[in-house]
């Protein structure tokens, strides 16, 4: 059994892609933004299997069982201002080769990073591991945030969920334009 590496053109390592994704946002942010760069060894994994967001693997059945590394660029920013908050908010932003979300299917990575902020119980817009769902990839580019765009705007959406995430929680109301996608009805549905 032997291990599987991912193809070594990943956009995550190359720094034609992520230097001027991260540029601004380290400018912006500065010491309190770091990057990591790691593998995630999957041991008898399913070569025809699919990361889920909340992290769990599903495999079509297809294959035989072998050792796999997934790679992963992830940021994190000890903290970033939230309108109504007295504390920063941490953020973490993982860029992954691909991802599955609920409905959809599997999605490149690129223009669909799995972004984490703070916690919310009942959120409309997150997923079931907690990451913020900050946009629907099935939307247009304009309507989202696609990898030629900067890091630091994806932080800064980021922020701008919380304080709609804040607002939700007093209002009851989403009070921002949103797609109707239905993850939350997905859920319900298979609990």
């Amino acid at each position: 059994m032997g291990v599987l590496m991912p193809d070594p053109e990943w956009y995550g390592a190359d720094a034609a892609w992520f230097v001027p994704l991260e540029r601004d946002a380290f400018r912006l942010f500065g010491r309190r933004l770091r990057v990591e760069y790691a593998w995630l060894i999957l041991l008898d994994s399913n070569p025809c299997a699919v990361e889920l967001s909340c992290g769990t693997w599903i495999g079509a059945g297809l294959g035989s069982p072998r050792i796999e590394a997934v790679p992963r660029r992830r940021y994190h920013l000890d903290g970033v201002d939230v309108v109504g908050r007295t504390e920063p908010v941490p953020v973490v932003v993982e860029f992954r080769p691909q991802r599955y979300f609920p409905g959809g299917g599997v999605r490149d990575g690129r223009d669909f990073p799995v972004v984490y902020a703070g916690a919310m119980q009942n959120s409309p817009h997150r997923y079931e591991d907690g990451a913020l769902c900050l946009y629907y990839p099935d939307d247009p580019p304009e309507q989202r945030w696609t990898a030629d765009r900067s890091l630091a705007e994806l932080i800064v959406l980021a922020q701008d969920h919380l304080f709609l995430e804040d607002t939700y929680a007093e209002t009851g109301e989403w009070i921002a334009p949103q797609a109707d996608h239905g993850f939350i009805e997905e859920a319900r549905r298979t609990a």
